[in-house]
């Protein structure tokens, strides 16, 4: 798992880089702009609890299992990715998304369980929260 961090890293990067004049998802400027603690407690938890728990069920063992039993794993993990940042509808954090997809997709095709891509998707979630509280 510690080889996909600076692959996200990088990738973060060079999106900022190109698509500087695209606006960030909606939660992410929600962070920047908050109005209460509520508010903030809400986008923690849907963050960091609901987010891995659903996407992680839905997108690799439903989307990407049936992808990878029809199409075979590479093209299963290439279509479940490009569903998955799509699903986000920001044009800003879609190539980090698709990446960060391709990696839960590796995770859970190594592991066999989907614990470990819930676990490593709830940490990118924690790290991109913290990073836009510091940015």
């Amino acid at each position: 798992m510690a080889i996909f961090w600076p692959i996200l890293f990088i990738v973060s990067i060079i999106t900022t880089l190109l698509f500087e004049e695209y606006k960030e998802q909606e939660i992410v400027s929600k962070l920047r702009n908050l109005e209460t603690t509520e508010e903030l407690i809400r986008i923690i938890i849907s963050a960091l609890i609901f987010a891995p728990l659903i996407e992680e069920i839905f997108f690799r063992k439903i989307i990407y299992s049936v992808c990878k039993r029809y199409l075979g794993v590479l093209t299963g993990i290439i279509c479940s990715s490009i569903l998955f940042a799509t699903v986000h509808q920001n044009i800003y954090s879609f190539p980090i998304l698709f990446t960060l997809s391709i990696a839960l997709c590796i995770i859970y095709e190594r592991d066999g369980s989907i614990i470990s891509p819930i676990i490593f998707h709830f940490l990118f979630n924690l790290i991109m929260i913290i990073l836009t509280f510091l940015s």
